[in-house]
């Protein structure tokens, strides 16, 4: 495997949130699909009937689609008719999690079903390799504050053993700082360190967990799910030219072709 320099995003606010069911903006976006790709439009197809939680602006609708399309899950199709559209695994996922007015196709019996088309394509993203890779040297869970912390160490894909190691070397001693310093600085935080630090990191987890597919979020700290564990270790052993998260329509497609997820005639957004 080629040695990948890392590029977190910091600025990264946009949640991925598709497990039991999508974040209501997700949900709202989607039904857009096939639109012009007109952001004041699409504000007003996402405004909820609660005006105290209403999107204020546009950037409610960029960052809605960031989160989409860094998953490999939509596109914009560009040119004069610059519309926009789910991928192939975009249109599985979504019409699984939305389901029909009569009928949801989410639950934990059938979760399996998408897992493997989303692990694969979420796999060509680097910084996701990162957040696996420690994962699977850390008991498959990571802190909030740890992940902090190892964000701002792994400057390359080599760095994930060494920075997995010093996770491991202040659990024992009970001291976090051994990690390192934060990415995410106090001063970034506000009044509010924990809730405001988890408001940092969460976008980074649920991007790399599949909106909470196989990551799950307890609390401060995030777990890989142990039924994900093969599927994760096997995507990392592939040995594939990476990426990073982007939302470039060459990049997304690439990701759905990758996880070459099936779609179902019977679902439907």
């Amino acid at each position: 495997m080629d040695d990948y320099e890392t590029t977190w995003d910091i600025n990264l606010r946009a949640n991925l949130r598709l497990w039991p069911a999508p974040a209501w903006n997700i949900a709202r976006l989607a039904a857009c699909f096939g639109e012009t790709y007109d952001e004041s439009a699409f504000l007003e197809a996402m405004k909820r009937e609660d005006a105290t939680k209403a999107p204020g602006d546009t950037r409610s609708v960029r960052n809605t689609y960031e989160a989409l399309a860094q998953g490999g899950l939509v596109y914009r199709s560009g040119g004069t008719d610059d519309a926009l559209r789910p991928t192939s695994l975009g249109m599985s996922v979504l019409s699984f999690v939305i389901g029909t007015p009569s009928h949801s196709f989410a639950n934990e019996a059938n979760r399996h079903l998408l897992a493997p088309a989303l692990v694969r394509a979420l796999s060509l993203v680097v910084e996701n390799r990162v957040v696996w890779g420690l994962m699977r040297c850390c008991d498959n869970i990571l802190t909030n504050e740890e992940l902090n912390r190892a964000m701002a160490r792994v400057a390359r894909l080599s760095d994930v053993g060494s920075a997995a190691e010093a996770i491991s070397q202040a659990r024992a001693a009970g001291d976090v700082s051994m990690v390192g310093a934060r990415i995410y600085k106090p001063e970034q935080f506000g009044t509010d360190q924990e809730s405001d630090q988890r408001k940092a990191i969460n976008p980074h987890v649920l991007l790399a967990g599949g909106g909470g597919w196989f990551i799950e979020l307890e609390d401060t700290r995030r777990r890989l799910l142990p039924w994900a564990v093969e599927l994760v270790d096997n995507a990392l052993e592939q040995d594939v030219p990476l990426i990073h998260a982007s939302t470039a329509k060459a990049d997304v497609l690439r990701m759905s072709s990758f996880g070459a997820a099936p779609v179902d005639p019977r679902w439907s957004i």
